[in-house]
């Protein structure tokens, strides 16, 4: 028998009662708020459709005798709590319906008696009210959802409806063992790289006070590059395998926010603080004797300036975009100010090409640096005629400055043209982002102090190479000295001729 009811209230009598041999019941509609009692004692009942309703709850005997079951749909009725068990009578259930309804919490379903369906329709169901096992050992053939997220708590033998999109994935923070491996390299390769360079920088005695500070500056901008990445290692250890169910909550945390203003601060700090050590070179070539400098304090003064600067502009447009995105969080997953792939949010493009500019100008204005400081240095050594012992140190300066020009041309302008291509583009892969922002955009970091340690350590043998030869004069000042008063010892001047 089968029975149709809409838009009438049908809660007189329970069905089983006005129609006993009832197999098929569709009730929508009809402002039903109780439907286990309704229903309870209808043996041969096999399909149920309560949807559109008013019911709150499922106890654990709702399906206690209609045990023939094989279609429950009850979806957009107010339910928010389905007893442990509830589903366990019914061995024959292959479609099941729960969607838009209001849960705050519910078990597995597992606990809730499922074991095996065809259909699982879970339509508007929040993440924060599941569980992350919620799936675990049951069998679903096909999946209906309109969250992709809860296809990735699904086995992957379960079909699921909702296309994957092409901006987010199951994956975890970090997505993959490779990536992870080479985040940990490149992020302990900064750390140690510039803790090194500013110990060398303190502990060496030669005398270059001025290249010394703009190098233990530059050292904390990069610095401040591995606290980025650190930030992405800690938050892949804390969220791990739960990412999924908790990436909103990452994407509009502080801590997201916390590393999106480091990134802001280091692309605009590096460039800035390499700029002025090129300038500051230049200037001390040019004018040895008469540059401001040379003097500390002047120099002191103006990183001061460069770091405040950049520290109120990055702090003041990581709250700027914080305000923007209050509600959603940020469109990435690694919090990147130069990666929106949804294209929701203008201040991104436009810190993009901001940013973008800014390194291209400051890689112009270092190489034209650099190319004037090696002009003037060749033209000062041939002044004062030094051909041989200055052309070796000639060939290690330029070595160094194209190294540096080198390092900053690949990592500033390719992380540029590929965050500005990314804005052009529909669809992009999301990998090329991830191992952009953590293998390309770190270059510097990592080649800058390897070559300040080079400087360093060429300057600490050349203080030390001196120290022997003033050791060596000062003892034939003093031999000499004492042949003149020793008779019979010849004079130098004797021997010279």
């Amino acid at each position: 028998m089968y029975i149709k009811s809409c838009n009438g209230l049908v809660e007189d009598k329970p069905l089983w009662i006005i129609f006993p041999d009832l197999y098929i019941a569709t009730v929508i509609n009809s402002g039903l708020s109780v439907g286990c009692s309704f229903i309870q004692k209808s043996r041969q009942l096999v399909t149920l459709n309560f949807s559109f309703n008013s019911i709150e709850k499922l106890t654990k005997n709702c399906f206690s005798e209609t045990v023939n079951l094989k279609v429950v749909a009850m979806k957009d009725n107010l339910m928010n709590h389905i007893q442990i068990g509830t589903f366990e009578p019914l061995h024959f259930l292959q479609f099941l319906d729960l969607s838009n309804n209001c849960f705050t919490n519910i078990a597995t379903l597992r606990e809730l008696g499922l074991k095996k369906l065809r259909l699982l329709s879970l339509n508007n169901f929040s993440l924060s009210s599941l569980k992350q096992n919620i799936f675990l050992d049951i069998e679903v053939k096909f999946f209906q959802t309109n969250d992709f997220f809860l296809c990735c708590l699904m086995s992957i033998k379960t079909h699921c409806t909702q296309k994957k999109p092409w901006v987010f994935g199951c994956e975890g923070l970090l997505p993959t063992h490779s990536l992870k491996i080479t985040f940990y390299l490149i992020s302990g390769t900064i750390l140690l790289a510039n803790f090194v360079s500013m110990i060398l920088q303190k502990t060496s005695h030669d005398g270059n006070v001025i290249f010394q500070y703009i190098v233990a500056f530059i050292s904390t901008a990069h610095i401040f590059c591995a606290t980025s990445l650190f930030i992405l290692w800690l938050a892949d250890l804390v969220y791990e395998s739960n990412f999924v169910f908790l990436q909103f909550s990452w994407r509009s945390g502080s801590v997201c926010f916390l590393h999106f203003g480091v990134c802001l601060l280091f692309s605009f700090l590096c460039p800035a603080l390499l700029s002025f050590l090129s300038f500051a070179r230049l200037q001390v070539v040019m004018n040895p004797c008469s540059t401001d400098f040379r003097r500390t304090g002047f120099v002191l003064k103006y990183l001061l300036w460069i770091v405040a600067g950049v520290c109120v502009v990055s702090v003041g447009l990581t709250v700027q975009t914080w305000i923007i995105t209050k509600g959603y969080g940020l469109p990435f997953s690694l919090c990147s100010p130069f990666v929106d792939p949804t294209n929701s949010l203008k201040i991104i493009d436009i810190l993009t090409w901001v940013v973008s500019l800014s390194k291209t100008a400051a890689c112009v204005f270092i190489f034209i640096n650099y190319v004037k400081l090696i002009w003037n240095f060749k033209a000062s050594q041939q002044k004062i005629a030094k051909a041989k012992s200055e052309t070796k140190s000639n060939i290690s300066l330029i070595v160094q400055l194209v190294i540096i020009t080198a390092s900053n041309l690949l990592c500033w302008i390719s992380t540029s043209a590929i965050y500005l291509a990314a804005q052009f583009l529909e669809k992009y892969p999301i990998s090329m982002l991830i191992w952009t922002t953590v293998c390309v955009a770190p270059i510097n970091s990592i080649a800058n102090p390897v070559i300040f340690i080079m400087t360093t350590f060429r300057n600490i043998k050349r203080a030390q190479q001196k120290k022997v030869y003033s050791v060596i004069l000062r003892e034939i000042s003093a031999h000499s000295k004492e042949s003149q008063a020793v008779p019979g010892v010849p004079h130098d001047s004797m021997i010279c001729g």
